[in-house]
């Protein structure tokens, strides 16, 4: 058993890992590690934890010594558990923090009325109390308080709150950030209500959550990155409330304004710099379309495969770069899968989302690029998006060799990408429009088991262009061929009428100031048919539906052209509506966070 899973290690499934590693094969054991270790350390992070990776290496090895018991029949289930024992440690670490008192005086006390003594009942008695609860929910609208009870109390996920409700994910998401920020206040008299309890001896800090090893398996996070609803605090022990990503004690209190069901506008009532985490400008789908290719064969310069995508949202950074920490993150459009962003896990994109492109989750890949303003300052909605994915090559290149994008593949464009940086090109055409050409490498670097390496320490090093005399037009080094990705991008804005990029790229500059991307996140069957589309010269393959006995392409699944208040923002795929505003946002999002 030990030889055949040893001479089998390159392809080994899941079961078969599982299986040795439990027999105590040390290279199952590291095949396990490397392909969720990365993950939890990036689970518990966005979790603020104060050891990420200690976290994350505690739980893998706690439950990698249990494989034998522990009977995971996939990959998704052992994930789960993984992230169930991660946050058990989490909780633990930030229970065993040092309390401190968040007010100097205890003054605030004084507004609850009665014995200070009788206030510091055991808070998880307190927090439990539903009369207590109801309390702070008071300040809330009806729509509110339903929102955060599904989410807080009953557990339910963003997508589970928008279907019960009837609300897009986005409206919830709106209305769960006004709800938190009407709350605050108190929020703050309960976390100080914790510290006087440790700090006038009260009783024993709160046990710990049971063992890890005593939770049942379940079958998905029930909080993803994307969702998390309380993370930890500062150094000093101290806890900070984050909500959707946003650090809610760093904006502005009170009550706002009641949710109308208009947030189309989702963000722009806030003052710059105070939420901007996200704006929403469609709701993307969640179907799916059919590849069709049914097309005639085309000489190579016609071939290949365009898919349109409406814009989905602007947020700050990028499912690459911002994994990185850094200070500052540029404006950025994104449109395909609609909850990238910047906290995204590259490699969990192709499971998550809503997708704004043809074909829906079909193409749940994450594309983006830098923001675009006008002279006076407000990003601008382009008219038209389109990603081609096509295949050109020399005499040498023998088109059987074009093999699939994988899922979680990271793509960049950017001019320190070897062979002479990539293809960019910016033309204002009548000086009415100014337009964008963005190509992506089309060679990958494989790992020792001939694999494609997915991604880089410095986000380029494992792509180059091709140009090789060989049968996939490749340099041996890097010898895995794809499809190449382009992109267009049409603006109607004039080309020498002083626009620019948030990254500081305009009509004037060096090209190497663009920089663009994508997470791949196809699913197997279109992707397969979009390579067959590429080596056999299909011309006009594309996502189509029925509907009524005809075939639509452009206006399928028509809910990704929408808005979040139903207002139809792009018209066909290939236009923007004409009662959509090109700056819909004003001058409320700023070229950095």
């Amino acid at each position: 058993m030990a030889n055949m899973l040893s001479a089998n290690r390159r392809g080994a499934s899941f079961v078969e890992l599982h299986a040795a590693a439990a027999d105590g094969q040390r290279w199952a054991a590291d095949a396990l590690t490397d392909e969720f270790l990365p993950r939890l350390v990036s689970f518990a992070k966005m979790r603020g934890a104060a050891d990420p990776e200690g976290i994350a290496h505690v739980a893998l090895v706690s439950v990698l010594r249990r494989l034998g018991e522990l009977n995971f029949a996939a990959k998704e289930q052992m994930w789960a558990y993984l992230c169930q024992t991660a946050r058990s440690r989490i909780i633990d670490e930030f229970r065993a923090a040092k309390p401190v008192d968040l007010l100097e005086d205890h003054s605030a006390l004084q507004e609850l009325g009665g014995d200070r003594r009788a206030a510091l009942v055991p808070f998880d008695d307190r927090i439990v109390n539903r009369d207590y609860v109801d309390e702070l929910l008071s300040p809330l609208t009806n729509e509110q308080r339903q929102v955060l009870e599904m989410r807080f109390f009953d557990d339910l996920s963003i997508e589970e709150t928008a279907s019960r409700t009837g609300r897009s994910q986005d409206a919830v998401k709106g209305l769960q950030r006004r709800a938190i920020n009407a709350i605050i206040a108190a929020a703050a008299i309960i976390l100080a209500l914790v510290a006087l309890r440790w700090a006038d001896g009260g009783p024993d800090q709160p046990t710990s959550n049971a063992p890890a090893d005593q939770t049942d398996i379940i079958e998905d996070d029930p909080l993803p990155a994307a969702e998390d609803k309380f993370g930890d605090g500062d150094a000093a022990g101290g806890a900070a409330l984050v909500v959707d990503g946003v650090d809610v004690d760093k904006t502005t209190t009170g009550t706002e304004e009641a949710d109308n069901g208009a947030e189309a506008a989702s963000n722009t009532d806030s003052a710059p710099g105070a939420d901007l985490d996200r704006f929403t400008v469609t709701v993307g789908s969640d179907r799916a379309t059919p590849l069709d290719m049914s097309g005639a064969t085309v000489p190579s310069s016609a071939h290949g495969t365009r898919v349109y995508c409406p814009v989905s949202h602007f947020s700050y950074g990028d499912p690459i770069n911002g994994q990185r920490g850094l200070a500052t993150l540029a404006a950025t459009m994104f449109w395909g899968n609609t909850s990238a962003d910047a906290a995204s896990v590259p490699a969990e994109l192709p499971n998550v989302g809503n997708s704004s492109c043809e074909g829906g989750i079909n193409d749940r890949s994450a594309y983006w690029m830098p923001a675009l303003f006008d002279r006076d300052g407000q990003v601008v909605l382009p008219e038209l998006v389109l990603v081609e994915y096509k295949t050109f090559g020399g005499p040498t290149l023998e088109r059987s060799n074009v093999q699939p994008i994988p899922p979680g593949l990271q793509l960049v464009a950017d001019a320190t990408v070897p062979n002479g940086g990539d293809t960019f090109g910016t033309s204002g055409g009548d000086e009415s429009v100014t337009s964008f050409v963005i190509a992506f490498p089309e060679c990958v670097m494989t790992d020792s088991a001939g694999l494609p390496v997915l991604s880089s320490e410095d986000n380029v090093a494992h792509l180059t262009h091709d140009g090789a005399p060989t049968p996939t037009g490749c340099p041996s080094s890097h010898p895995y061929r794809i499809p190449q990705v382009t992109f267009k991008v049409d603006f109607a804005v004039p080309y020498n009428s002083g626009w620019y990029l948030s990254t500081g790229y305009d009509a004037q500059s060096a090209p190497d100031e663009l920089s663009a991307g994508l997470v791949s996140g196809w699913d197997q069957a279109s992707m397969d048919g979009l390579v067959r589309c590429t080596i056999e010269l299909i011309g006009n393959c594309e996502f189509a539906a029925v509907a009524d006995g005809r075939k639509t392409s452009r206006s399928q699944l028509p809910e990704r052209l929408l808005g979040p208040d139903g207002t139809e923002i792009y018209r066909g795929s290939v236009q923007l509506s004409d009662q959509a505003d090109r700056t819909p946002f004003g001058a409320s999002v700023p070229q950095f966070s």
